[in-house]
């Protein structure tokens, strides 16, 4: 059973992982924009109905980001035993996750549901995005792990 420290240092990890991630998908987007690319508009042309703004389509994109953040640092803690702690851990989980995406994005693509200029993009993009942001998690989650919980005033 994790400790209240191992949960903060959990979700801390996570937190850090989906803002880094935030971060450098900003950078990306807005480069690829620059290039006179709009990935929103491809997709609201093939789906005219699909409603890619609002609140609630934002607020469903940080909370799908946060679990899969979250989820990659617990998997980052659950493979320190075999692999330590550091870089190597940290890309083995960002791989594994990015290996992943790459398998949806293919069959989305595959299907037609993904044009495949946005498939190929999206994943190249990724293969830098997590493991950065895996990085930079896992790196918060060792720090909190290695100072020592302060404990309760009585």
């Amino acid at each position: 059973m994790m400790s209240k420290s191992n949960y903060v240092a959990l979700i801390g990890g996570g937190l850090v992982a989906a803002v880094t991630f935030a971060i450098v998908e900003f950078f990306f987007e807005g480069a690829v924009a620059l290039l006179g690319y709009n990935e929103g508009a491809v997709f609201q042309e093939l789906y005219p109905n699909l409603q890619l703004e609002g609140v609630a389509f934002q607020f469903a994109n940080i909370l799908q980001l946060l679990a899969l953040m979250i989820f990659a640092i617990w998997l980052y803690s659950s493979l320190i035993p075999r692999f330590g702690a550091g870089i190597t851990c940290a890309l083995v989980v960002a791989f594994s996750i990015w290996f992943v995406y790459l398998l949806v994005a293919t069959n989305f693509a595959r299907l037609g549901i993904l044009p495949m200029n946005i498939a190929v993009a999206s994943v190249l993009f990724n293969l830098v995005e997590v493991p950065l942001a895996v990085l930079a998690g896992s790196r918060v989650y060792d720090s909190a792990k290695e100072r020592p919980a302060v404990p309760a005033k009585p």
